[in-house]
């Protein structure tokens, strides 16, 4: 019976934890870009983001912060598949003003 009720205090703790961090990704604070944005994943490869793009928190560094952009497309024969050594590896582009 103990065993049982560490277990389901357990499942219940790590389910509530990933219900707090969508909450908190999607309810936190949105922020708006007041200039476009230059968006860099390699020295060869630069972008840019459009002024009024909506920027949501991911998280604070002491250093950098990092954001989510949400974004829609039907072009899905231009987006392929992924493999990181890490399932759990986010990968950042970097981003400035000129």
């Amino acid at each position: 019976m103990r065993y049982f009720l560490l277990i389901l205090v357990s499942a219940i703790s790590f389910f509530a934890g990933a219900f707090w961090h969508k909450w908190q990704l999607l309810e936190s604070d949105p922020v708006s870009l007041t200039q476009t944005l230059s968006v860099q994943a390699s020295p060869e490869n630069i972008g840019v983001l459009p002024k009024g793009t909506i920027l949501y928190p991911y998280s604070d560094g002491p250093d950098i912060e990092t954001y989510i952009v949400f974004v829609n497309s039907k072009y899905l024969n231009s987006i392929e598949s992924v493999q990181f050594h890490n399932r759990l590896t986010v990968a950042p582009l970097d981003g400035y003003s000129e």
